[in-house]
């Protein structure tokens, strides 16, 4: 699968973390029974907790507690609103690991291919179109960041724009829910601890892949833009694109106080 993939990041339940996340899943989707949701809510709860902590993995490498807190946070958010984005959350995972590249590879031609698809289906909402132009963005800019990909990255960041802006254009996206005082408190808190994610860091994590020791520059700069990018998908949706997007916002908020704790005691 590896040969196949690179971006791909093995779930292992020999690992004590690995194992704990999926108790936080677990326990969120108990929580959202306990609050009167039916069976698929409580899926959708334990799904929100795996994205938080698979999207914090990649902002804080170094810090498993962060992305175990993370989970937490969106499985509680999950339960209580609901609305999580599938497709929008893995989106930004993909655009994470390509400038992060935690996993020590470049995407494959498989990689290119399989989230070209995902584009097209995601892009029909304002949230999906924004986090389609992110991993276009991540295409463009990784062939100049250290490790560059191959320049032909840039020929699918076009793609993936085009598409994504093909998409939105010829779609009829479905009414946002209002946000509610919840969602405004998660995006509030997110913004506020993101400072945390500021300042430059020498990660000791390796790629999962290659063993080589992760780059701070490529780091600093995903942290920089996903905060941005999240930013931009509150705005032009007047807070309605923070639901689907909660488990990125969680994953923020969870790093960033980490962050901001780490910070401090230096």
């Amino acid at each position: 699968m590896n040969r196949l993939t690179g971006l791909q990041r093995v779930f292992d339940p020999r690992i004590l973390t690995h194992r704990t996340i999926a108790i936080i899943g677990v326990a969120s989707g108990a929580l959202s029974l306990a609050l009167g949701g039916e069976l698929i809510d409580a899926f959708w709860s334990g799904i929100a907790a795996g994205l938080a902590w698979a999207l914090a993995r990649e902002l804080h490498p170094d810090n498993n507690l962060a992305a175990l807190a993370a989970g937490v946070i969106a499985g509680v958010f999950q339960a209580l609103v609901g609305g999580v984005g599938l497709g929008v959350c893995y989106l930004l995972i993909v655009y994470l690991r390509i400038i992060v590249r935690t996993t020590g590879k470049t995407p494959t031609t498989f990689d290119l291919m399989l989230n070209l698809v995902v584009v097209l289906f995601v892009s029909n909402t304002l949230p999906g179109f924004l986090a389609s132009l992110g991993v276009a963005l991540a295409l463009f800019l990784s062939p100049i960041l250290p490790s560059p990909s191959p320049k032909s990255h840039r020929m699918w960041a076009a793609a993936y724009a085009a598409l994504a802006l093909t998409s939105l254009a010829f779609s009829s996206s479905p009414e946002a829910p209002d946000p509610s005082g919840a969602t405004w408190l998660l995006f509030s808190i997110s913004m506020l601890l993101s400072i945390g994610l500021f300042p430059a860091t020498r990660p000791t994590s390796v790629g999962d892949m290659d063993g080589e020791p992760l780059d701070g520059g490529r780091l600093r700069l995903g942290r920089i833009e996903l905060i941005a990018l999240l930013a931009v998908v509150t705005i032009s949706t007047l807070g309605a694109g923070v639901v689907p997007a909660a488990p990125a916002f969680a994953a923020v908020v969870a790093t960033g106080a980490f962050g901001i704790r780490e910070f401090v005691s230096s």
